[in-house]
């Protein structure tokens, strides 16, 4: 009752009307048509570049099907660090391509560069990626790679 009240002195205010039943708007009349269906529009590309080539190929040739966590943090996991890596990769002709930054290309060289270096049953992670532009036009990743340690609790 009390909110009513409100709603019909703010109504007065502003100089609206306020009636307590409910609108005729609101239903629908019988001129009213469905809107119809849209047809879905095809995903827009683009035409590839070399940079993604590149990616593909090392995606089709690694030499490890295990999954090697990436962060640009320190592990939060016991682990063992195995040393440092540090890969180059051209910058893209793209204003994105060439900034430095995560970069998939980067991500998956520095992948191949910790199995190669370091062998796959022992990488489990690379660690405090950091992204920096090269001098001579090309971005450069460096990273810890590390080897998770079973804890106490696996132990028993």
């Amino acid at each position: 009752m009390r909110s009513t009240w409100y709603s019909l002195v703010l109504a007065a205010a502003i100089g609206w009307s306020v009636s307590t039943s409910p609108s005729a708007a609101a239903a629908p009349s019988k001129n009213d048509a469905t809107p119809a269906a849209v047809k879905p529009q095809p995903p827009e590309t683009r035409p590839s570049t070399p940079e993604d080539e590149a990616l593909k190929s090392l995606i089709g040739k690694r030499k490890s099907s295990k999954g090697i966590t990436l962060s640009s943090g320190p592990p939060t996991r016991p682990h063992k660090v195995l040393g440092t890596i540090t890969v180059e990769a051209p910058a893209g002709k793209t204003e994105a391509g060439a900034k430095p930054g995560p970069n998939l290309l980067l991500n998956e060289l520095l992948r191949a560069r910790a199995v190669e270096q370091y062998g796959e049953k022992d990488v489990d992670g690379i660690m405090s990626i950091t992204y920096t532009p090269a001098a001579n036009g090309k971005l450069k990743a460096s990273g810890t790679v590390v080897h998770f340690t079973e804890t106490a609790d696996k132990k028993k």
